[in-house]
């Protein structure tokens, strides 16, 4: 290789390292302290088992009707409610199971500043209160 090539070729994987290195940040609403929001209402309490060698049985709560969250000042932030849906599993580990998911619909939910001014659905806060309480697996 000449050296215009070997210069070239290090030009070309400096771009691309250099380039593809910038994370994306995910910027939360900086109205509210995420880390100290508390939310009320129903939980379901489900239990399944997932069949195979040795079964696993699962237990999970998922959220059900209203459901209010508050700041850490008990500000009002959300509100609104959940639906979850029965997802069925037919073709895993030798037998069928089922269990919820948390659903809701963005229409049917309000949100507010830690002000109690209200603000426009997002996302990003629909994600978080979602999730809420979730435990990672």
């Amino acid at each position: 290789m000449t050296k215009r090539n070997l210069l070239s070729l290090f030009i070309i994987t400096s771009l691309v390292l250099f380039s593809c290195e910038k994370k994306q940040e995910v910027v939360q609403n900086p109205q509210w302290d995420y880390k100290n929001i508390k939310g009320f209402g129903n939980s379901k309490l489900h239990q399944y088992t997932i069949c195979g060698i040795v079964p696993i049985i699962k237990t999970q709560q998922c959220k059900t009707g209203l459901w209010t969250f508050y700041s850490p000042q008990n500000v009002k932030i959300a509100e609104g409610t959940f639906n979850p849906k029965l997802i069925e599993i037919n073709d895993h580990g030798g037998c069928p199971f089922s269990f919820y998911s948390n659903s809701m619909d963005a229409k049917k939910w309000k949100f507010w500043d830690s002000n109690g001014k209200p603000i426009p659905t997002n996302k990003r806060d629909l994600d978080f209160i979602l999730n809420y309480g979730s435990d990672p697996e």
